[in-house]
């Protein structure tokens, strides 16, 4: 039978430039991070329960300079927001 997959608890902070993003989840293995200019996919397991959570970005943002880093209490990722460019727009 498929294990019930529970929603990660995730605690948010903006910043001008980037967005702090914490799943709070202890112990995370397994973890499976998708990030994209436009979504975050997370999935993991913690005290064996498996969890996810999908947020779609309000704006975009530049997957490719952001980080994260598994921590024992948590996960932590910081996604940079893009930058606006003046000469950059292609509407």
């Amino acid at each position: 039978k498929m294990a019930k997959v529970n929603t990660a608890p995730i605690k948010w902070a903006q910043r001008s430039d980037s967005l702090y993003i914490t799943i709070a989840l202890q112990d995370v293995k397994e973890e499976s991070i998708d990030l994209s200019d436009s979504e975050l996919k997370f999935k993991g397991k913690s005290n064996d329960k498996e969890y996810e959570v999908n947020i779609e970005f309000f704006k975009s943002v530049d997957a490719k300079d952001s980080t994260y880093k598994v921590l024992p209490r948590s996960v932590q990722m910081c996604v940079m927001k893009n930058k606006p460019e003046g000469d950059d727009e292609t509407e």
